[in-house]
């Protein structure tokens, strides 16, 4: 179940489902031994990219978009998001669905990603979505939010979280190439 007023997606339209990774249901209850590879690989990797230290902010169970499934242009909120690392889990798609970044200086970028691959992302400066319905049955993934294991002054963050939201939120595109 979706939270009530939740339009990240259309889930009410196009259902999607979460797949939960610590269920001890499922593959005899080592599930939370693959989430935690999958947190501590995808760690490893971010700040082998960014230089910083890091720590978990959260990581999804698996989402499963089935067709139609639109995920809206969003970015994540300071301080408690920075980095984030999306994994596409499965998919049974008729046209690829592309993951679309906006980065800090208006170019829009489109991602293709295949089973097992992953896309690195500034998700407290990116805008990400998939704003074309998906085509075909579904695609499954996983994303992993991460925050600075040291963050920088609450007033640096406020600044930083009231202009990227309000620039989003608003449509302007030159406020995030500042």
């Amino acid at each position: 179940r979706w939270p009530i007023g939740d339009t990240t997606s259309n889930h009410w339209a196009s259902p999607t489902y979460r797949v939960e990774l610590e269920s001890s249901g499922t593959r005899g209850g080592k599930d939370k031994v693959t989430r935690e590879a999958v947190v501590e690989s995808t760690r490893e990797r971010l700040e082998a990219w960014t230089g910083e230290k890091l720590r978990l902010a959260s990581a999804s169970n698996i989402r499963v978009y089935t067709s139609g499934a639109v995920v809206s242009s969003h970015t994540k909120r300071l301080p408690r998001v920075a980095f984030s690392a999306l994994v596409n889990v499965a998919q049974d798609l008729k046209e690829p669905w592309p993951l679309e970044l906006i980065s800090r200086d208006g170019e829009t970028h489109q991602i293709l990603l295949l089973p097992g691959e992953m896309v690195l992302i500034e998700t407290s400066s990116f805008i990400q979505g998939f704003p074309v319905p998906l085509q075909g049955k579904f695609m499954a993934n996983m994303v992993v939010h991460f925050e600075l294991a040291t963050p920088t002054s609450s007033d640096d963050i406020a600044t930083i979280d009231g202009q990227l939201h309000a620039a989003a939120q608003y449509g302007e595109a030159a406020t995030l190439v500042k």
